[in-house]
């Protein structure tokens, strides 16, 4: 597991900071801790984002904006998933 992202690299150096993972991580493991950011990412998969900003609001009165805002809140969470997934893609791929 040396040709690792990094970002997949640091979510093995997480997982490996725990107590039980200190010496070695097992590499059965792996599979289970892609399985685990799958289910992360299909759980907050959903189509409705709740924006907590009482600006959002204001910005209503201005024709488009919000609808741009709300358009790159999804494309963000869109691309956090992705990365999820492809983090969890590359990590079976290395076990």
């Amino acid at each position: 597991m040396n040709d690792l992202s990094p970002a997949a690299q640091a979510v093995l150096s997480a997982f490996g900071t725990h107590p039980i993972h200190a010496e070695h991580i097992s590499e059965d493991l792996v599979p289970a801790l892609a399985a685990a950011l799958r289910a992360a990412a299909a759980a907050e998969a959903s189509p409705e984002i709740d924006i907590p900003f009482a600006i959002v609001e204001e910005w209503e009165q201005i024709e488009g904006v919000c609808a741009s805002f709300n358009a790159a809140v999804e494309w963000g969470h869109k691309q956090a998933l992705a990365q999820l997934l492809a983090i969890a893609a590359e990590l079976e791929g290395a076990s």
